[in-house]
């Protein structure tokens, strides 16, 4: 391996280590450096170019692995028949738990997902690992299950809470980990695979009540009944 190889690990896995610590919004890049021990941030700017780069980087060196996984299995599987929604999305799921276990900074990419899942500056949905072609095809072939009268706002609703559910779930079961004994990760594998399943299944709901702000309302109202003048008064007759 070059130097620059090991500079640039080295860099990886000190962000890893104070992410999983303090969170990525908390870390600095000075701090990062410091702590893979360059003497200033110029490091991390040469490697990554900026936050987003390193996080990135985070992303696909832990994600690659998983991603060529999830091909090979697809192809292999596949060539037996399209697999029903619950075995895809154990397919999915499995190799993510099963980071909680790699000791070179499985949890810190973990930690990382959770975090950007809600992040408004480093969405999960929009880094590179996501465009990733193990990511596209799982997205595809989950997208064929989600019932064709969801809108299309919607679907992107329900893909982002599929994030959600897989690594806070992966996540929780961390720290639960850490209090509560008898918790294993097959039972975490079942457990998010049937949420994420009744995510991607569940009709949407006719609402009855009043309309989303800008929508048009699809309530009827009963029409108010039209006023029926009053007869008029018969003039008294003359004497």
């Amino acid at each position: 391996m070059k130097k620059s190889d090991d500079t640039r690990l080295a860099l990886l896995r000190a962000a890893e280590k104070l992410i999983l610590r303090d969170g990525v919004a908390a870390v600095s890049l000075r701090e990062i450096a410091l702590e893979a021990g360059q003497r200033n941030h110029s490091a991390v700017l040469y490697h990554f170019g900026d936050k987003r780069g390193m996080l990135d980087a985070i992303l696909e060196r832990h994600s690659i692995p998983i991603q060529t996984g999830w091909l090979a299995t697809l192809k292999h599987v596949e060539a037996w028949g399209p697999l029903d929604l619950s075995k895809l999305v154990s397919l999915l799921v499995r190799p993510i738990v099963d980071k909680v276990e790699d000791v070179d900074g499985g949890r810190a990419y973990l930690a990382v997902c959770a975090e950007l899942v809600s992040s408004p500056a480093y969405p999960l949905s929009t880094m590179a690992s996501s465009r990733g072609e193990g990511a596209v095809a799982i997205r595809e072939r989950m997208r064929q299950h989600i019932p064709s009268d969801v809108p299309a706002a919607l679907v992107e609703l329900r893909m982002n809470r599929v994030n959600a559910i897989i690594y806070t779930g992966v996540t929780d079961y961390i720290r639960l980990g850490k209090t509560q004994g008898g918790l294993h990760a097959e039972a975490v594998v079942d457990d998010i695979v049937a949420s994420v399943v009744a995510v991607i299944t569940t009709r949407p709901i006719e609402r009855s009540h009043g309309p989303i702000e800008g929508e048009e309302s699809t309530v009827r109202t009963k029409a108010a009944p039209k006023s029926v003048p009053a007869p008029a008064k018969k003039k008294a007759a003359k004497a």
